[in-house]
């Protein structure tokens, strides 16, 4: 992956970027919003689930969570928590289709982010913050599924979690510095956006994927992200 860029570059990448998503935004207005159509039975039945699934629990985690959020350490885009049903459909058949030979049930049973949060910590002492809260939210007897130190990664620096609700409902929250999600949501939006759009010349996606990875480089690393690993304490609850 192509992460030294001349100014140039930058400035091309980014007009071109910017203005193949404006007309693809345009389309999509002109055209109407895209049906929620799906070729199978089974897949629409997966869609409802997980939709379903994610704003039955919400409400209960939603509380939890604010309920244990670190002093200095907020939310960001909360009120988009919930992913949208058009969202969950292109993810449920661009998974399905990739990843699990088009089998709609294995590939709902990996999509974890119907339900997810973005939680932003302090840089200095980052990942003292990152374990404090994280044990809380073991002590309310909900489990770790997956913890993933993303910052060693070229994309979404941070850390990845796949947590379970004392019901075994899993949802995703993914932990940043203020930086470094402002990277991801203003710098990174338009050439990640592009990167996923199949329809896009493959040139145009690798520029965008060459843009993402030289911002994401940007990002000052906390101490001890490069090796950091979640460390659970004793329960205090």
């Amino acid at each position: 992956m192509k992460v030294t860029l001349t100014k140039e570059e930058i400035k091309r990448f980014t007009d071109e970027i910017i203005a193949y998503n404006a007309m693809s935004r345009f389309e999509e207005e002109l055209n109407g919003p895209k049906p929620i159509t799906v070729d199978t039975y089974e897949a629409e039945a997966c869609i409802n689930y997980l939709t379903e699934r994610a704003e039955k629990y919400e409400p209960s985690v939603t509380e939890d969570l604010k309920s244990i959020i670190p002093e200095g350490c907020h939310f960001e885009g909360l009120n988009n928590r919930l992913k949208s049903i058009n969202r969950i459909k292109d993810k449920l058949i661009e998974d399905a289709k990739k990843k699990y030979g088009n089998d709609f049930i294995e590939a709902s049973n990996h999509l974890y982010d119907s339900l997810r949060y973005t939680v932003i910590m302090p840089f200095n002492n980052h990942f003292d913050y990152v374990d404090n809260f994280l044990n809380e939210l073991l002590d309310m007897d909900y489990t770790l599924y997956r913890v993933k130190n993303r910052w060693t990664e070229d994309f979404c620096k941070g850390v990845q979690v796949i947590a379970k609700n004392p019901d075994g409902y899993a949802f995703e929250i993914q932990i940043h510095t203020q930086e470094n999600y402002d990277i991801k949501e203003i710098y990174s939006r338009e050439p990640y956006n592009l990167s996923r759009n199949e329809k896009a010349p493959r040139v145009l996606r690798d520029n965008a994927n060459a843009l993402r990875s030289y911002y994401h480089r940007l990002a000052r690393l906390p101490e001890g992200a490069l090796t950091y690993e979640f460390k659970r304490r004793e329960k205090t609850r």
